[in-house]
């Protein structure tokens, strides 16, 4: 017994080391940014942007699951547009994305809701370049707390930064690759719910 007693003893002590680490030497807030320079006007890529059932066009994350189910709720673009998903997939999972704030043609912003894995905020930020528009997408939320989340966080640019690379990559070549009136026919489409 008195063996035992030891073991988790240890235990709760590597329990408590790793949480004052977390605490101490990671930030409570999470962020990853990526962008991409698209060769086309500002104002085309927000409203390709802030259309969000285009989302799917160039999200990472539709391509690991094409059988996902999506619905659509609310206004096509803008404040209160909102995109909900179901997937088996774990990497896919449960959420739900709404528009929060989209002010044109510069920034796009979204609250994301994992159902029991948590919240996070995104942001589209554009500029006009002498190369095109700069995408710049920002993912990010609050660890607050937790010791673990904030560890976790440390390595969010490993876990998912190749994602949105490759999301990025895909918007790039689906907004250089089609006619204005390929996208304008895209945009003008009703909204379904």
């Amino acid at each position: 017994m008195n063996i035992i007693k030891k073991i988790l003893l240890v235990l709760a002590a590597l329990l408590l080391l790793i949480a004052a680490a977390g605490m101490i030497f990671f930030p409570g807030h999470v962020e990853l940014r990526r962008a991409v320079t698209i060769q086309a006007n500002q104002e085309r890529v927000f409203d390709y942007l802030n259309t969000i059932s285009n989302f799917n066009t160039w999200s990472p994350w539709y391509e690991m699951d094409t059988a996902a189910a999506y619905s659509f709720v609310g206004p096509s673009a803008g404040n209160g547009a909102t995109m909900k998903w179901v997937s088996e997939k774990g990497e896919v999972g449960v959420g739900s994305m709404v528009i929060t704030s989209s002010i044109s043609p510069v920034s796009i912003k979204h609250d994301l809701s994992f159902s029991k894995n948590g919240k996070a905020t995104g942001d589209y930020l554009l500029a006009t370049t002498d190369s095109g528009t700069t995408v710049t997408w920002i993912f990010g939320f609050e660890a607050g707390a937790n010791p673990l989340l904030r560890i976790m966080g440390a390595y969010i640019q490993e876990m998912v930064g190749a994602d949105f690379d490759r999301g990025l990559a895909k918007l790039k070549l689906t907004l250089e690759t089609q006619n204005v009136s390929a996208v304008d026919s895209i945009l003008s489409k009703p909204f379904n719910e």
